[in-house]
């Protein structure tokens, strides 16, 4: 290309990256909102991080870097702090011939470029990255493990007594294990991780991180900081630092590169010492969509039709971590209506929503979904959430519920959706009464989708499915298998994505359920009117390039 194009927006347009509309588009909107052009046609989706990052680089005829290949020098990156590399987005990533090489998102901002200058006393050689690669570098070069171990050496300086230490020790953020504690957060919510664990062990504490369904370890503290760790996690959630013989919980909040993140925290008596569980429940709102989730155009259209309407059941089911709870709150913010009054009642509360009564379980008040659900039916609302059905009185009271005028969701323990069905009727609910009041079951699990940098493409013989159950024409298949970079921490995978079975409540169900019929039986008769299941969308993601076979048996079978 000719070096003709000075402006972004024409060297883009040259290249076919964006259409005249899309230019215009994206001008007007800077013309309201004063943001750079790139970060406007990022973030409308007109073009990718890369080839924004590309079109930089030859707008202003430098190099540029893909810094999840890059071994990055831990004494160039040394000489910036974190604050002002997150500020500018940016990181130094090299020497050459006595100039800092350093890393940039925007080459066009010349406050960050001097302010580096300044800092260091060198002079600087740009090259360009994506934000999300500057970002990945900040995180494993300018913090984790290194910033972890200065702050485990400066705690390994105080000595532990015995007794639960003061809680005036820990006012202070500059305290050692104060920012232990919150390093140890932070770098949780960076890596994506939905719990952490602190587990107290004979002669080590181990720190590990669950990531898309897998524990992974991120470090081992030494013993003696158990007691400080422990006391610092108590009274951030409010739970009792003098107690340590009997399970605690609560629940804390934290600022987290400006964002606030809460936590969901448990305590558990050990023969080494307590050990804390933090569930991190991120940004505090539910806002991903019903598509986001994974659920099929088709599948989506058949559940979408089962629960908007004005009353009977709709229930999700699967095992613990299966992503339940985000499918609730992702129905319920499609049916939140100025029209619909929605009061939900839960154990706990993760995510607040806007104009919806939701009310937290509180057993030592004498609050539990059954005493909760007769006090919510008679504020006369539309839609009832219940966090879980666990019990026959809260099964008795929601099936009512849902016979009387309500719409009612919830969730309910069971490895398929038919077996929801025979669960309610072993509960001790009249059969005829479940299949009348229950429109739906969503069954569902999570698998790891398969980083798309990386993953491998495997060559499947027709012999070799059809002992996983895959029955093809051809003599062969191409899947993929995971493989492992630094974009996926060398994992594989990166986020994970619903497998889902849709089971629809129809006379044949209805009578097979009226007559003792074993979830079996249900749900051959599903698979019969057409439903698919669990092992069967899973295969169809597979063949879709974005989950493992190997994956799909293993969160399924």
């Amino acid at each position: 290309m000719e070096a003709q194009y000075k402006r972004l927006g024409d060297i883009l347009e040259a290249q076919g990256l964006i259409s005249a509309e899309q230019l215009k588009t994206a001008l007007d909107i800077q013309e309201v909102k004063g943001l750079p052009l790139g970060r406007i046609l990022t973030q409308q989706r007109f073009i990718s991080e890369e080839a924004l990052a590309k079109a930089l680089a030859f707008q202003k005829n430098l190099s540029q870097v893909d810094l999840f290949d890059y071994d990055v020098n831990l004494h160039a990156a040394s000489l910036v702090n974190e604050e002002i590399a997150r500020r500018y987005t940016l990181i130094p990533i090299d020497f050459d011939e006595g100039r800092l090489v350093v890393a940039v998102a925007n080459p066009l901002d010349v406050h960050a470029i001097d302010s580096v200058q300044m800092i260091t006393g060198l002079k600087i050689t740009l090259v360009v990255a994506t934000p999300s690669g500057i970002d990945d570098a900040i995180s494993r070069y300018m913090t984790g493990p290194a910033q972890i171990q200065e702050t485990v050496d400066e705690v390994a300086r105080m000595r532990e007594v015995d007794a639960p230490p003061p809680a005036g020790l820990f006012v202070d953020e500059e305290v050692p294990v104060v920012k232990l504690a919150n390093t140890i957060l932070t770098q949780a919510v960076r890596e994506r991780a939905s719990d952490v664990h602190i587990e107290c062990g004979e002669s080590v504490i181990r720190v590990r991180y669950r990531i898309d369904g897998v524990l992974r370890e991120a470090m081992s503290l030494p013993d003696h900081l158990k007691g400080l760790l422990v006391s610092r996690f108590k009274i951030m959630s409010a739970i009792d630092i003098s107690e340590r013989r009997r399970p605690q919980d609560g629940r804390m909040s934290l600022k987290i590169e400006g964002k606030e993140v809460q936590f969901r925290v448990a305590t558990l008596p050990g023969v080494y010492g307590e050990s804390v569980v933090l569930r991190v429940l991120t940004g505090g709102k539910a806002l991903i969509k019903l598509e986001a989730l994974g659920i099929d155009e088709k599948l989506l259209s058949l559940y979408r039709r089962a629960f908007n309407r004005s009353y009977g059941g709709a229930l999700v089911t699967g095992p613990t971590g299966s992503g339940k709870t985000t499918t609730l709150y992702s129905m319920l913010n499609e049916l939140n209506s100025p029209e619909k009054k929605i009061i939900t009642i839960e154990d706990p509360v993760e995510y607040c929503l806007e104009s919806i009564t939701q009310i937290q379980i509180n057993r030592k008040a004498g609050l539990d979904f059954a005493n909760g659900l007769r006090a919510i039916v008679r504020a006369d609302p539309d839609i009832l959430m219940i966090g879980e059905i666990r019990d026959l009185e809260t099964a008795q009271i929601s099936v009512r519920a849902a016979l009387t005028g309500h719409l009612v969701l919830s969730s309910i323990h069971t490895n398929d959706a038919a077996s929801a069905i025979t669960r309610l009727i072993d509960m001790g609910i009249d059969p005829f009464i479940v299949t009348s009041s229950i429109k739906c079951v969503l069954a569902q699990r999570l698998a790891r989708i398969l980083c798309p940098h990386c993953k491998q493409p495997v060559e499947y013989t027709r012999a070799r499915l059809a002992a996983f159950e895959v029955h093809i024409g051809a003599d062969s298949r191409t899947f993929y298998e995971s493989g492992g970079c630094r974009k996926c921490q060398n994992t594989g995978y990166q986020g994970r994505i619903g497998i889902f079975e849709l089971l629809i409540v129809d006379d044949e169900i209805n009578k097979l359920a009226v007559s003792g019929a074993s979830s079996t039986e249900i749900k051959k008769s599903a698979v019969s009117a057409g439903m698919r299941t669990l092992y069967g969308d899973g295969i169809l993601k597979a063949d879709r390039g974005l989950v493992s076979i190997d994956e799909v048996r293993r969160v399924v079978t």
